[in-house]
């Protein structure tokens, strides 16, 4: 779905193909006991906008098409999840992005983990508690950044701005999560990197590359076993050819 948040068109006479998988009935709803229930998708609407060019700009890019290649710049959409066991006061994850290639941002949750596993009926996998943390650093190509928190006082200000500052630019939709419900099941922390400049879409993305390093340090031990879900977003590069064939190429190395 990556190409779809980007700004150039797709050249006509081309089928694009859309799989979308289910999860299962235990993931997708919540109830109050755990009897089995099934999910039918009854109808699925997918709108698509299509334009029509003037003859000569057809005419155009037709010449430049057959010689060459589309080319579409995009931020690739990658996650990660790291088990944090129960009683942990504190986690070091080295190699957090799996990649010398520094994202342009990335998200970062908690979620109980028997709630991602098997799925259950009676726990929401879009919960995301805080569960305390006191402290986030990261470090990216030998520069660090740090955050300090306290739940119980409200003090988390400069991480739900931050959150705020990556919704707003990259238009993910969270925009519904305000100051409090931040911190009561929607503790979504997000970090901006500053030390990447790749935004996809008609620009061209620099690639920056160093080592990522991230410690997370907690007030009380966890209650629970936890999982760390981590969505981040690199440049990758996708073309398009004549005779059909598309080709994703990807930075992450």
């Amino acid at each position: 779905m990556d190409i779809c948040r980007q700004e150039r068109l797709i050249p006509p006479n081309n089928t694009l193909k859309f799989q979308f998988l289910c999860n299962e009935p235990r993931f997708l709803l919540l109830t109050n006991d755990e009897k089995e229930y099934s999910v039918q998708i009854k109808e699925a609407v997918l709108k698509i906008q299509k334009l029509e060019l003037f003859p000569d700009v057809h005419d155009s890019f037709t010449a430049v098409f057959n010689k060459e290649p589309c080319i579409y710049h995009v931020l690739g959409s990658h996650f990660k999840q790291v088990e944090i066991a129960k009683g942990s006061t504190s986690v070091n994850i080295e190699n957090l992005f799996n990649s010398s290639i520094i994202p342009s941002y990335c998200v970062l949750s908690f979620c109980d983990t028997s709630a991602l596993s098997a799925g259950s009926y009676t726990k929401n996998p879009h919960y995301h508690p805080h569960k305390n943390l006191s402290s986030i650093t990261i470090t990216i190509a030998g520069n660090t950044k740090q955050r300090f928190l306290n739940f119980a006082n409200k003090q988390y200000l400069g991480s739900y701005l931050e959150f705020l500052e990556v919704v707003g630019k990259h238009a993910i939709p969270f925009n519904a999560v305000n100051y409090i419900s931040f911190a009561e099941g929607y503790s979504f922390l997000a970090l901006n990197n500053k030390y990447s400049n790749a935004e996809g879409g008609n620009l061209i993305p620099e690639i920056s590359k160093g080592n990522a390093v991230l410690n997370l340090r907690f007030s009380k031990p966890l209650d629970s076993n936890v999982s760390l879900l981590i969505y981040f977003k690199v440049p990758q590069k996708i073309t398009l050819s004549r005779d059909k064939s598309v080709e994703i190429i990807p930075h992450l190395n």
